[in-house]
């Protein structure tokens, strides 16, 4: 994944929705994907939390739980 030194303004990340200075990532949209290119997702790279579940042995799953106001 790589690591961009600045966060583009223009858009908020959608884990803590601010546009705040800081390093981003993008997270591609596969749904998107035509000719080897897709859409992506600006995230800023402090606000990720990720985990692994493995279910199954052949198929693991890296995923981001975002906790809501409620939680």
């Amino acid at each position: 994944m790589r690591i961009f030194e600045g966060f583009n303004q223009s858009t908020n990340c959608p884990i803590c929705r601010t546009n705040k200075e800081g390093k981003a990532v993008l997270l591609p949209d596969y749904s998107t994907e035509k000719d080897g290119n897709c859409e992506a997702t600006q995230v800023h790279l402090d606000c990720l939390d990720l985990a692994i579940a493995k279910n199954d042995p052949d198929n693991n799953v890296i995923y981001q739980y975002i906790k809501t106001k409620e939680d």
